[in-house]
């Protein structure tokens, strides 16, 4: 039987994804994002070209169920056949849910229902799980097992849209990934796996004008689910729980807060401690938050080194005169940094607006001011930022990743029954990130306590 090698115009795919097309390099690919964006419909397009080249090839896609298979991605096959010239010369068997394609290769649409009849395939050279987040780990492992045949382009394909927390997909392939990276580069990848993540906007085929006034006012009634369904971002979903709930948040974003001069001017330094993790710098005047700065992969001096010309470009743009307060999460990667501000204080000539500076360590797990009733310093800052929310006193920025992070994080209690913010390590799990620019922000409304150390002159 030959091969069928077809020509396509590359106008008919995404082009985000159109430069992977012909790519078989890695036996994992992952997309994930928002509605509308096309994900699904490319990885089809990519089946079925390669199908096209390899003889008695079988590809699987895999849903949840069987029975919604044909309205969505069978649908879509057929709908490239067609538009490709190719569905005259197909076999589709619309009762077993079947594709065969002119050199004999199939594609097959199965239920995870079913996983026994999985099993015995004889051959499964490529599988589709689409809308994967509903497949268990079980099901998964089980059919991935099932995979034999011949061919370099042996490779398994998950789609998904963002999920409220963590599935089985993250502990296997998307550990080494930051969620925060990828939602920038929009393309990463390590030895075995590469991942997309698109919206909306990468999708030309869609009408960006609708779409453009749909999520807008989306964004305006719901802003969490803006996130989820626009933006593609995961675990963006309030629940009763929440430590700030919606209408706190979106009440915030229209506070004008105009700086006094008496105001004092705060920063919040919560350096990185782990390779996926960044460093953000807050500050606030008065009662305005300014926009945080994020910082990937930097040495201690680095970090020191931005905030004070941080810090002093707001100072110039305000002609600021008092002391400015600098927070520093202490621990970790942190302790490096208060140590470079203490030599940067020594060097009065280069480092002239040091004398305005105080550095104040903080160590968030640290005892609250007020102890019996919160479990920790982070705890007590983020029931005090509460507060001043619920007194509309505070003006927040508006920033996609610091008000996800504010929505999605809940309040707990520990065993002494004190109010607990819920820990950094908790949310990682469940929202595949780590919080870095609300705790950056919460080091702006820390509580005074004795045993702090203070570097000033």
């Amino acid at each position: 039987m030959a091969n069928y090698q077809i020509k396509l115009n590359k106008d008919i795919f995404i082009p985000l994804y159109y430069p992977y097309l012909n790519l078989f390099d890695k036996s994992v690919e992952i997309y994930f994002g928002s509605r509308n964006s096309g994900k699904s419909y490319f990885i089809a397009q990519k089946l079925l070209k390669i199908a096209m080249s390899e003889p008695y090839s079988v590809t699987l896609c895999v849903r949840e169920l069987r029975n919604s298979l044909k309205g969505t991605v069978f649908k879509s096959f057929t709908n490239i056949l067609r538009d490709w010239k190719l569905l005259p010369y197909c076999k589709v068997n619309n009762t077993e849910l079947i594709i065969t394609l002119p050199n004999k290769a199939s594609i097959e649409f199965v239920g995870i229902d079913n996983v026994d009849a999985i099993k015995s395939k004889p051959i499964i050279s490529r599988v589709f799980y689409e809308e994967c987040d509903r497949l268990t780990k079980d099901a998964y492992e089980t059919i991935s097992g099932s995979m034999r045949g011949k061919g370099f382009t042996m490779a398994e394909f998950f789609a998904f849209n963002p999920p409220q927390s963590e599935f089985f997909l993250f502990d296997l392939y998307l550990n080494k990934i930051s969620l925060d990276e990828l939602y920038e580069k929009k393309i990463m990848e390590t030895d075995l796996v590469r991942v997309f993540h698109s919206t909306w906007r990468d999708n030309p085929f869609q009408n960006q004008d609708r779409l453009e006034k749909k999520y807008a006012n989306l964004k305006e009634r719901d802003y969490w689910r803006w996130l989820r369904d626009s933006e593609g971002r995961m675990g963006t979903e309030q629940t009763d729980d929440c430590m700030f709930p919606v209408n706190l948040i979106m009440d915030s974003l229209s506070v004008d807060y105009y700086p006094k001069k008496s105001d004092s001017l705060i920063c919040g330094v919560d350096c990185a401690r782990f390779g996926d993790d960044s460093t953000v710098i807050s500050t606030r005047y008065g009662y305005k938050v300014l926009e945080p700065l994020q910082l990937r992969h930097q040495r201690t001096t680095t970090i020191a080194e931005k905030t004070y010309n941080h810090i002093v470009k707001i100072i110039q743009q305000y002609n600021y005169e008092g002391r400015v307060i600098v927070n520093i999460d202490g621990t970790g990667l942190g302790a490096g940094v208060v140590d470079n501000f203490v030599s940067m204080k020594k060097d009065k000539e280069k480092y002239p607006y040091m004398k305005q500076i105080k550095i104040v360590d903080v160590n968030f797990s640290n005892k609250a001011v007020e102890s019996e009733l919160y479990h920790d310093i982070i705890s007590e800052s983020a029931f005090t930022l509460k507060e001043l929310l619920l007194d509309k006193k505070v003006q927040l920025p508006r920033h996609d990743s610091l008000l996800e992070e504010l929505g999605a994080r809940k309040r707990t209690y520990d065993n002494k029954n004190r109010d607990m913010l819920e820990q950094k390590k908790e949310f990682k799990k469940r929202l595949g990130k780590s919080p870095d620019f609300m705790d950056s922000l919460l080091l702006l409304f820390v509580n005074k306590k004795k045993k702090l150390v203070f570097l000033s002159n």
